[in-house]
């Protein structure tokens, strides 16, 4: 929930532990945020409508202490509150819960504005307050278990930041606590609001922990699957993985006696943690372990063709490529109908190439490329691609003649053939061979990295692993994509590496290729684009990678 403040300073305390007090808001507080004249009039009136034995008095209390710790008001807050024990709020733990928690915003609230006069000098005695009020809570606090849960995690809190030690048993009482709460239904929320607290701002472990409880509560509470499955899906949506994957797993657990429709409905699931390419996958491997189960239920019936081809994608992203091959292979042969043949045919092709290093196979595929979609953009990727194979195996006139054929193909497809990429790199690969030049530098050194050196055929011995990713993997025409290197380094004792980063293939529009493991450019064509990758250091050659990313047209 979103509290918004009349003023430009944020709530400080809150950004992680907010839900202490603030779960529930009353609406008359959504006040403008350009001043605090529109929220003041409502919190005067929000006072009189506090009572000690009424629900909704603890909601506008609540919302009281929102409006001052959004203010930055402590210490007008802890008066406000001395004045409630005045007046018959003595025995209502709230009222010592929040003043507790008004000192530890306080501190806070220094903390960050870096008032060490403050935290020094007013700290320790404001400590000994927050200890004396939590006892006085804890006191009163009779079955109140939503109050005891807010209790036992301001503790924690405290000691997290002053005695970790201490922070951890405390922890553990937050669990007790919050397992306790779920009696009463209401505190659902709360529970799970404390856990996508920590998930953002703490240590994800333990709010692993509190989803764990949530989870089994509300399962526990035997919803329909169906409600189970809306649930997941919602949380999905929220990337909550572990509370997703929690929930539609209790949903599919309605399947198990229907092996061939719990294949389905896995994949379908599966499908929502796989990439898609726009955006960052949840959990690909957790959605590749569903995938296998689904297959191992009922095979290939498992699987419409937008999941058969999810999959092989899913695994191209995480560069299981040899699994890749043999899942996009089913969709050629699986799925007839499939709509992007075409596409799935060039990444067969680009990954026997340069994964499988089957030059035989890859040109297999770049020709029936040619042959079968005449017209496609990927038509001219394919030629390119079947040049840069032939080049590096000597094969000059071969290669001459697919760039060529290339050049003619571009000019008839109504291509700029002054900026076109790929005609660009085809111009430097006939001058190559022209002039009996070698492959540019980069270029060289990735097949190289692939091959073997074109001389002797014997693939050099790298040290590293090196995967290259784009980011988006697929995306519109001239939005950014970031590639990045990631590479696993050998054991160098106290000295770091150092590489340099030689970028070759279909780098699009940047107009200085930096000396980087991160490249950022964009695509003003659409087509899939190869880029690559290698890394050189100290003993040369040490590894090469090599990615590709999908343009489509706005």
């Amino acid at each position: 929930m979103t509290f918004r403040c009349p003023v430009s300073q944020r709530i400080i305390f809150l950004t992680v532990c907010g839900w202490l007090c603030f779960w529930t808001f009353a609406p008359v507080l959504e006040a403008s945020e350009t001043g605090v004249s529109a929220a003041a009039p409502s919190v005067e009136a929000l006072k009189t409508a506090v009572t000690p034995d009424d629900p909704q008095g603890l909601v506008n209390l609540r919302s009281i202490v929102a409006w001052y710790v959004g203010d930055g008001k402590f210490d007008e807050l802890i008066a406000y509150l001395d004045s409630l024990l005045k007046k018959g709020f003595e025995r209502l733990p709230d009222v010592y819960f929040y003043r507790a928690y008004a000192r530890q915003a306080q501190l806070d609230s220094w903390k960050k504005t870096k008032n060490w006069e403050g935290v020094y000098d007013q700290g320790p005695q404001l400590e000994a307050a927050m200890e004396k009020d939590l006892a006085k809570a804890e006191k009163f606090v009779s079955n109140r278990q939503d109050m005891a849960l807010r209790i036992a995690y301001l503790r924690w809190l405290i000691a997290s930041q002053d005695d970790p030690e201490a922070a951890v048993g405390l922890f553990n009482d937050v669990v007790n606590k919050a397992q306790g709460a779920l009696a009463q239904p209401e505190t659902m929320t709360l529970v799970k609001e404390m856990a996508d607290s920590l998930a953002s701002y703490e240590d994800k472990n333990l709010s692993r922990r509190l989803y764990e409880v949530y989870a089994a509560a509300l399962k526990a509470s035997h919803p329909e699957p169906e409600e189970l499955r809306k649930a997941g899906l919602a949380f999905v949506e929220q990337k909550n993985i572990y509370l997703a994957k929690t929930l539609l797993e209790g949903y599919l657990e309605q399947f198990a006696g229907n092996p061939e429709v719990l294949a389905k409905e896995t994949v379908l699931i599966a499908d929502k943690f796989a990439a898609h390419g726009y955006e960052e996958a949840l959990d690909p491997v957790y959605a590749e372990d569903l995938y296998k189960k689904a297959f191992g239920l009922a095979g290939q019936k498992a699987f419409a063709a937008p999941s058969q081809y999810t999959r092989a994608f899913n695994l191209e992203r995480i560069k299981d490529f040899e699994g890749a091959l043999r899942e996009y292979g089913k969709v050629l042969s699986e799925y007839p109908d499939f709509p992007d043949r075409a596409g799935v045919e060039f990444r067969i092709g680009v990954l026997s190439a340069y994964a499988a290093k089957d030059i035989k196979g890859a040109m297999a595929s770049f020709e029936h490329i040619k042959t079968a979609y005449p017209g496609d953009r990927l038509v001219l990727s394919a030629l390119y691609q079947s040049g840069l194979l032939s080049q590096w195996g000597d094969q000059l006139d071969a290669a001459k003649a697919y760039y060529g054929e290339l050049i003619t193909a571009a000019t008839s497809q109504g291509a700029d053939i002054e900026k076109d990429e790929l005609v660009l790199l085809c111009r430097e690969r006939l001058q190559e061979i022209e002039e009996k030049k070698p492959m540019k530098y980069a270029l060289r050194l990735f097949f190289e990295g692939i091959f073997g050196r074109s001389a002797d055929g014997k693939t050099q011995d790298m040290s590293l692993n090196v995967d290259l990713t784009g980011r988006p993997a697929k995306a519109s025409a001239n939005d950014d994509i970031v590639f990045t290197v990631t590479t696993s380094n050998p054991v160098t004792g106290c000295m770091m590496p150092v590489y340099a980063y030689e970028w070759s293939g279909e780098t699009g529009a940047v107009a200085n290729i930096p000396n980087s493991a991160t490249l950022t450019t964009s695509y003003g064509m659409q087509g899939i684009k190869v880029t690559h990758v290698a890394v050189v250091g100290n003993n040369g050659l040490e590894g090469v990678g090599f990615e590709m990313v999908q343009v489509q047209n706005e």
